[in-house]
């Protein structure tokens, strides 16, 4: 079978017939119909031509309005070819994958050549603001799953000549199309030579997902940090474009990929600039505050409480160690046990539908929570701090991975050397962070450089100069 698709059509129509019945023996959805000719004047009907599709994948309406229709009225397939939906194939490998994404083939008699029409079935849904990334202002459109369609927003909020877009075919079992898009003058030419190349390398494998593609040519891919970004809006892509970013879209996914992703997008929010410069600088601020807090608040907790009680005020380690009172496991104990379920409860009201999901919040808020502490099982102050934790990691949805991995780190260094595991443990991530990379750019790029007029897009959100300034300066 590989033989036959690594080959050129044959001359005889029936010869092209065969190949495709061999090829498509077990498969109910691949049609072949001989079309014939109906003129008045004929006494008997004459093979025109054969056509090819996939029941499904293929338009029945625009195989007949396209390819019968005219093929009957002018018994002559070269004069239809006039069309700008038409190409020609030689190749049985390249013909199968266009057939495959819904063209119809036309298979003509003496002709080892084939005639593919774009009679593509299309499913699209409505374009839709992305439920992830909801914002009060700006504009409400958001990525699909037809590929076309997302460069088509793209290029609707980024109206310039010099946005750029490549095509690739991954290969592989699923055949994947992606596209690579970037604007000329300001694209880190380093940057797009890398992610060609890892593009490269992948290929001829399964990616049908661009999550798959993802963890395929990402850099470090056992760190619980993100270093590629992704985005369901088209205006973030164009953002990331004017950055000088590289922009990945997926055939059938609707997100895409911004590269290189680095440490302080992670406290970037959509909407950042759709809002008062001063607002938008303070909500970045908490955000970072929120990812330090969900990851040194229990750790700092079971610190103090097992090793250094002095550094607390009096009043308020009597009141820790009165709401302790029975209570039978250790305070690192404690945390563990409510840390763990409270990423249970996240995950089951992630995965459930809304209504449900509330309700799972109900009762882990109130029945769950209120049924340990008056069991005596965990202290109303181990409630306190892991809800505090809680809510801080959602502040920042786009470090979950990493919360969970190092607020579990720090927690065990705490327990074991107290705040001189706490300084180790710190030292750990912020050697990680300094180790990692995003297609060759420094995870910490722009946090320690000294531009501090030219990087303004940090932790801070400065507002944008009036005229042309900005664009001078970028």
């Amino acid at each position: 079978m590989n033989s036959f698709l690594n080959s050129l059509f044959p001359l005889e129509v029936e010869e092209k017939e065969k190949i495709m019945q061999e090829l498509f023996k077990k498969d109910d959805t691949f049609i072949i119909q001989d079309i014939y000719s109906k003129k008045e004047d004929s006494l008997s009907n004459s093979l025109l031509c054969k056509i090819a599709y996939i029941n499904g994948m293929s338009s029945i309406d625009k195989i007949s309005e396209m390819i019968i229709k005219p093929i009957q009225k002018w018994s002559h397939f070269e004069e239809v070819i006039l069309n700008a939906n038409i190409k020609e194939e030689d190749h049985i490998d390249k013909a199968i994958q266009e057939m495959l994404s819904g063209n119809c083939l036309v298979l003509v008699p003496h002709q080892q050549k084939v005639y593919i029409v774009d009679t593509k079935q299309t499913f699209l849904r409505g374009i839709e603001e992305p439920s992830n990334e909801k914002i009060l202002k700006g504009p409400k459109d958001g990525f699909v799953e037809n590929l076309l369609v997302n460069i088509s927003l793209v290029r609707s909020h980024l109206k310039n000549h010099l946005l750029k877009i490549r095509f690739m075919d991954l290969g592989g079992k699923d055949h994947g199309k992606i596209a690579l898009l970037y604007l000329e003058e300001t694209v880190d030419y380093q940057v797009l030579n890398e992610v060609q190349k890892r593009l490269n390398k992948v290929q001829k494998s399964i990616g049908l997902d661009m999550n798959i593609l993802k963890e395929k040519i990402r850099d470090c891919p056992y760190s619980p940090f993100k270093t590629i970004g992704d985005t369901e809006r088209p205006d973030v892509a164009c953002f990331k474009l004017l950055e000088g970013k590289v922009v990945l879209l997926m055939d059938g996914t609707p997100n895409a990929c911004t590269i290189p992703f680095l440490f302080v997008e992670n406290f970037h929010a959509v909407d950042d600039y759709y809002v008062n410069y001063f607002y938008g600088s303070l909500n970045r601020f908490l955000r970072f505050l929120s990812f330090i807090l969900t990851v040194s608040i229990p750790a700092f907790y079971v610190a103090f409480l097992m090793y250094h009680q002095e550094l607390l005020p009096t009043k308020l380690a009597l009141s820790i160690s009165a709401s302790r009172q029975g209570v039978p496991f250790p305070t690192v104990i404690e945390c563990l046990l409510l840390l763990t379920l409270f990423e249970i409860l996240r995950e089951s009201g992630a995965k459930s539908s809304a209504l449900l999901g509330t309700s799972l919040s109900v009762v882990g808020a109130l029945i769950i929570g209120q049924a340990t502490v008056e069991a005596r099982m965990v202290s109303t102050s181990v409630i306190i701090i892991v809800a505090i934790t809680a809510v801080s990691g959602l502040i920042a949805p786009k470090l979950s991975s990493a919360f969970i991995a190092f607020r579990l780190l720090l927690l065990l260094f705490a327990a074991i050397l107290g705040v001189h595991g706490l300084i180790i443990a710190a030292s750990i991530l912020l050697i990680h962070l300094a180790h990692l990379k995003s297609f060759n750019q420094n995870y910490f790029t722009n946090i320690l450089s000294l531009r501090i007029k030219k990087d303004k897009d940090t932790f801070i959100r400065k507002p944008i100069p009036r005229g042309n300034t900005y664009e001078n300066q970028n």
